[in-house]
Order: C-alpha cells, then sequence, then structure tokens
C-alpha cells in the first residue's frame, strides 16, 4: 500500500489510468474542485499535474480514455447539477466538450421533468462507443457515444428508487452497476439523505435488475475486475467504511462480500484495467457550527467567526430556539445514526435530545418550546417521514410520509401549523411546499396540503405569521434576473404574494432563505459576480441585496445551513480532509 498524496484538505475521487502508473482525482476545497493527475507509484516519483484550474465550475468524476491518454469529467456549473462532460490530455492542453448524454425530449410520457445530468449520473463503457446514465428518481439509458439518441434501458425496482449514480460498465460490456440512493455521498460525506445505499446491476441490453447488496448500510463506488464476475465496493457493513469483494452473476450475488482492505476509512475506489492496482480515497469529515455576529454597517469576515460546536461529527442542520438561547442540531456524534441535540449559543457540552435506531434530521422546536418537528430517514421504514415529539420525551407522531424526500419543516408562530417541503414525491423531479394544521395546541393534526404547486424549496414562515418564504427555481419561465433562482412570498393560502430578485449572478444562487429576528430581511447563501461565495441580506418588501458576511477565507468551507439570531448568523463550517492510497491486488482463485 503507497500513500500518493498527503496535502491537508481533500484529495477524492480516484481513478487509475488503464495501466494503473498514474491517478487522477479531484483535489478540493469542495467549493473548488479540480482534476489533478499524478504517479500511482509513490509520492515522490512526480509532481501533480493541475488540468483544469483554468476551466470555471466544479469539476468531478474523473474517467481515463481507453488508449490512456486523456481525461473526461463533468465540468459543472453548479456544485449540484448543469453538467456536462469535457475531455482533456494527461499532459494538459486544451478542454473540449464532449456528448455524455442530455437531451430535452426523453421522457414525454414520465411524471417527472428532464433537468440537465447531475454530477456521479453517467458512465462511458470500457471501450467508448456507449454512454449510460441515470435520469430522475429511477430511470436508466444508454446511448450510442456519438449521438444523442437516447434509449430507456430500465426504470429502477427498489421501491423507494432514490437517484441512482455511480455508474460503471463491466469490462464486457455486459452489465451497468450502479447505486441507489445517497447520491451526495459521491460528492462530500455530510449531506442530508437516506442514511444507506444499495449495489446494484443492470443488464445492458434488456435492462435486467439484480440486487447486489441490501440498503442496511452504506454500499457505495462499485468497480468491476477484469473477469466481469466480481465487483468492488465501499461499504461499513461491519462498522468502519471498508472496502469489499463479492462475485456476481445473472441470479444476484454469489455468496456474502469478503473484507478486502477493512476500516480503511475508504470514500472511492478504482481498480487498474488488469486488476492489479486498486486506490482508494481515505476520507475523514467533521462539520460543525459556528456563530458570526451580525455587524451594522460592514461586512463581517469569517475571521470574527467563533465555534459553538467541536468535536469529530457531522452537523447537516440546526436551528435557533425561539428564545435565543439554544441551537438544536442534527449529528452523529454518537458515534452510530444521526440524532438530535442541544447546546447554548454560547457553546458548551451538548445535551442529547433523541436517541432514535435510525437517523433524525432538522429538529425545530415550537414556539411555546413543548414540541420539537423533526424529518427521520428510516430504512426500514421504506421512506423519509415528518414527526413531531415532546420536548420532555415519548413516541413521536408522524405527520407525513412520501415516497420522496419529506423535510425542512418550520413551525408557524401560533403552533397550529406546520410547513414543509417534499421532493422526488411520486416520482416529480422538484420540491413543493405541503403544511399539517391543528385546530389548538395538543389537537390531531390533518392531512397534509399541498400549499403550491410551485416549484418552491425550503419554506420558512416570517415571524408575524403572515407569509412564508421559499427559494424558487423560476424554470423557462423566468421572472427574475438570477440565473439559478429568486425568493418567493406565498400567503398562507399559497398565492403568490411576491416575487424577490435576489440579483445573484451565478450559481449555486439563494439557499434557504432565513427571515431576520424582526422580519425585515430575509438571508441567503450565493455567489456574488466575481465568484466568491458569501451570505446576503435582501429587504423583505424588495431592493437591492447587501452581504452580510464574505466567506473569505478559502481554507474554510462553509455548508449550506445556517440559521438566523437577533445578533448572530450561526453557519455550519466543514473541515474535511482526504488522501489517495494506491495498493497492490492480488486475485485469487
Amino acid at each position: 500500500i503507497v500513500q500518493v498524496t498527503n496535502q491537508p484538505g481533500l484529495e477524492f475521487q480516484p481513478a487509475l489510468s488503464p495501466d494503473g502508473r498514474e491517478v487522477a482525482y479531484v483535489e478540493g476545497p469542495i467549493s473548488r474542485p479540480r482534476i489533478v493527475v499524478r504517479s500511482a507509484v509513490a509520492l515522490e516519483e512526480r509532481g501533480e499535474l493541475r488540468l483544469t484550474d483554468g476551466l470555471d465550475g466544479f469539476h468531478w468524476f474523473p474517467t481515463w480514455s481507453p488508449d490512456g491518454e486523456s481525461l473526461r469529467f463533468a465540468a459543472c456549473r453548479g456544485q449540484y447539477g448543469g453538467c456536462a462532460t469535457q475531455q482533456v490530455g494527461k499532459l494538459g492542453g486544451a478542454i473540449e466538450p464532449v456528448f455524455a448524454g442530455g437531451a430535452s425530449a426523453w421522457i414525454e410520457n414520465r411524471p417527472h421533468r428532464v433537468l440537465e445530468l447531475t454530477p456521479g449520473r453517467s458512465a462511458w463503457s470500457r471501450d467508448g462507443t456507449r454512454v449510460a446514465y441515470s435520469v430522475g428518481m429511477d430511470s436508466l439509458y444508454t446511448s450510442p457515444a456519438s449521438i444523442a439518441s437516447p434509449r430507456l434501458l430500465t426504470i429502477l425496482e427498489s421501491p423507494n428508487a432514490f437517484r441512482p449514480h455511480s455508474l460503471t460498465w463491466s469490462p464486457d460490456g455486459r452489465w451497468i452497476a450502479f447505486v441507489d440512493r445517497r447520491l451526495m455521498w459521491t460528492i462530500a460525506s455530510g449531506y442530508r439523505g437516506l442514511n444507506t445505499s444499495s449495489v446494484w446491476i443492470a443488464d445492458a441490453e434488456d435492462g435486467t435488475q439484480v440486487r447486489i447488496t441490501d440498503d442496511s448500510s452504506v454500499n457505495m463506488s462499485p468497480q468491476w475486475l477484469p473477469d466481469s464476475r466480481h465487483l468492488l465496493f465501499v461499504s461499513d457493513r461491519d462498522g468502519a467504511r471498508g472496502i469489499y469483494v463479492v462475485e456476481v452473476g445473472p441470479d444476484g450475488p454469489k455468496g456474502e462480500p469478503r473484507s478486502v482492505l477493512s476500516a480503511s476509512d475508504a470514500h472511492s475506489i478504482s481498480v487498474s484495467a488488469d486488476g492489479k492496482r486498486l486506490a482508494y480515497s481515505k476520507f475523514t469529515s467533521s462539520q460543525n457550527i459556528w456563530a458570526v455576529p451580525i455587524t451594522e454597517g460592514r461586512v463581517t469576515s469569517l475571521s470574527d467567526a467563533r465555534r459553538v460546536t467541536t468535536g469529530n461529527q457531522v452537523v447537516e442542520s440546526h436551528s435557533l430556539s425561539p428564545d435565543g438561547r439554544w441551537l438544536l442540531f442534527d449529528s452523529n456524534r454518537g458515534g452510530g445514526n444521526t440524532n438530535l441535540y442541544r447546546v447554548p449559543i454560547a457553546g458548551g457540552t451538548p445535551d442529547p435530545i433523541s436517541a432514535y435506531p435510525y437517523d433524525v434530521y432538522n429538529p425545530v422546536l415550537s414556539p411555546d418550546g413543548a414540541e420539537i418537528v423533526f424529518h427521520t430517514a428510516d430504512a426500514e421504514e421504506g421512506m423519509y417521514q415528518l414527526k413531531v415529539m415532546p420536548v420532555t420525551g415519548g413516541a413521536p407522531t408522524v405527520l407525513a410520509a412520501f415516497s420522496g424526500v419529506t423535510n425542512a419543516p418550520d413551525w408557524s408562530p401560533d403552533g397550529l401549523t406546520v410547513a414543509f417541503q417534499t421532493f422526488g414525491n411520486e416520482g416529480a423531479l422538484h420540491s413543493t411546499v405541503w403544511t399539517v394544521s391543528r385546530d389548538s395546541i395538543g389537537a390531531s393534526w390533518s392531512d397534509p396540503r399541498e400549499l403550491n404547486d410551485l416549484e418552491c424549496f425550503w419554506p420558512e414562515w416570517s415571524p408575524d405569521g403572515a407569509k412564508l418564504s421559499c427559494w424558487w427555481w423560476p424554470g423557462p419561465e423566468k421572472r427574475c434576473e438570477s440565473i439559478v433562482a429568486c425568493i418567493t412570498l406565498l400567503s398562507t393560502a399559497g398565492e403568490v404574494l411576491d416575487i424577490l430578485d435576489t440579483q445573484v449572478e451565478k450559481p449555486p444562487g439563494p439557499w434557504e432563505p432565513e427571515w431576520s429576528w424582526d422580519g425585515s430581511l430575509l438571508y441567503f447563501i450565493g455567489l456574488d459576480a466575481d465568484g466568491s461565495k458569501g451570505l446576503w441580506s435582501l429587504p423583505a418588501t424588495g431592493g437591492e441585496p447587501t452581504k452580510v458576511i464574505a466567506f473569505d477565507d478559502p481554507t474554510v468551507v462553509v455548508g449550506d445551513a445556517f440559521a438566523v439570531g437577533p445578533d448572530a448568523i450561526y453557519l455550519t463550517v466543514i473541515e474535511d480532509e482526504s488522501d489517495i492510497w494506491v495498493a497492490d491486488l492480488k486475485v485469487g482463485r
């Protein structure tokens, strides 16, 4: 085993050259990933070649051409989408576009829209003649590499299929391996979503699907050995993440997976064409809450931030208690699945709130401080659920359960209504805002009601309870100048009251708009015209945005989730570390 990178920060998504002597990979930070190539033989043998530094956007998933002379990769306008395949020589040079799927009229009769490809959802066959890609919640397509002629290969049989990804062709071209669920794992580790995933294979001609692993653990990054009968993959099936191998065939796995490298903290893997070398990224992640003061009249720097939580944990979402004294957050700090905690805004030792055997996220305290609403991601239940429980403990009540993502809850100021979003419900590739209500505190809850079919994300109640804000994807009928999204204000009946132009010029655009404590402003995270990321405020009546916090330290990666207090913004800061290692493989009989 040889370590081939050792710099601070992220180096992951390795791709071994066909002869196993070079490795391409993605170098972070997550906010600016770039493609790098270096020797896979030893750390000291040759310096790195940075192939895509002159290209804007986000660069993911390098793969080698069959002759090993060039690399293809996903070049994306945003971190999560708007991707096209580009090609560059292994020694650098001109970067040129390459067709890799994408057409606007593939699925006229399918119940979801077709968007541009997202990272990790396409793959070239080993001989370079065909492309496979996934679309929406559950569909796999193939196409000749030379023309945009997509053919629906199969629709996933998994009852709660969610954005299949990590596609890889077997060397003989017969099978396509893929992963169901947890797409965002592929570009980082700490993201909302079902905490488990499964590996499948599909016949590349007739689409027949075969499940290879269960979904009781994380199973990711499938890679074929040269015989097209054995799959390597990453899994935490025995606790810590490691690398496993399993023999597969038309009837499924032949026996139980066997450990290859246990407890290696592997994130993503790659195998040389002859099967004699294995590259893997050894990945660890932590994500904590930091507080940044709100300073009247000037832009605050990240250097003014202070830590609220510490430790080796991933905090995906958090909220402020109505009295402004506590932060509620989800975390895997217990060493297993994600549960709920609270901590004083000044910091200290967190107190556990829940101890469920499944993952729970997005805790929000009711206005009277008596209840907590949250969402769950339980593989046994097979779907996301929105739940509410007393702060004092007890069995939770299910408020909503849908086939797609059900999350982002928020209480109305009177405590009688909870707004939330769904994404992917019944195959729909967009989000809408829903509510559940009750007549009085302690009364039974109504059935969920779709507030509006507008494609809106992350609903938030205004402090006076008169309206909700959400992040609106404008689509082809754009009604604001921002490339990605606008902030929309809805009445409690679902009518559009106003559309606020954030005037953000580049992706990812505004994210999870949050109201100021007094309701006069809306805050959002986005990119400036020069590509720098930061947090802005916008008058709730419309007008010019004002930068409030500059994300001015390139070594500090700020997550999407944030909460607003009367005198501070509470951000999540991601501290990831990953290096590339290469191991020699001996394949037994």
